[in-house]
């Protein structure tokens, strides 16, 4: 009996080293291929065309997760009312002495997900890319009175101002770099 199940392990092991070697030899090939495409330079590329290869696999939504994680990283997170747990008033004085939105702008013009996500955007109809600006300075959190109660699923009104700062300043960027030339946003690519 116990014989039985160690060459059923043994065969269920090399079944699976079999499988994973077919899977290597499928990625090599596929690898080797790859290698022997051309590949594109920007002359060789169609200037009616205006997106590159790493725009094709982003999608133009993933500007809202990117002002969320802008947000995110420049606001505190308020759990109560307390100074220590929230986002004041002070703490909105200070960001906007900070020019916090102008930063995180300038951060992005030098992200290249970021400038994927433009050229993608780039790409739109006007009413779709309206529709999802209009998306990206909506983004932010409801205030504890508008959520009814204090949670972290909510902001104070002064952290509520500063993720409408942040959703307003990404937002703008993007109106400002969709309308240049690709080969310009390429340039902003670090």
């Amino acid at each position: 009996m116990i014989g039985g199940v160690v060459i059923g392990a043994i065969l269920g092991i090399a079944g699976t080293f079999y499988f994973q070697g077919q899977k290597l030899a499928t990625l090599e090939s596929q690898v080797e291929q790859l290698k022997n495409r051309p590949v594109e330079t920007a002359s060789s590329q169609s200037s009616s065309r205006p997106e590159t290869s790493k725009s094709s696999t982003v999608k133009p939504e993933e500007l809202l997760e990117i002002i969320k994680s802008q947000q995110k990283a420049e606001v505190k997170a308020s759990s109560g009312e307390s100074a220590s747990t929230s986002f004041t008033t002070d703490d909105l004085k200070e960001f906007k002495r900070k020019n916090v939105p102008e930063s995180v702008a300038n951060k992005l013009k030098g992200d290249s997900h970021f400038i994927d996500v433009v050229l993608a955007i780039k790409q739109m109809e006007p009413t779709p890319r309206q529709k999802l600006l209009n998306q990206g300075m909506e983004t932010y959190k409801k205030t504890f009175d508008q959520l009814g109660q204090v949670s972290r699923e909510g902001q104070t009104n002064a952290g509520q101002e500063a993720e409408q700062l942040i959703a307003k300043a990404v937002v703008d960027l993007v109106k400002e770099l969709y309308g240049l030339p690709v080969e310009k946003l390429d340039e902003y690519r670090k």
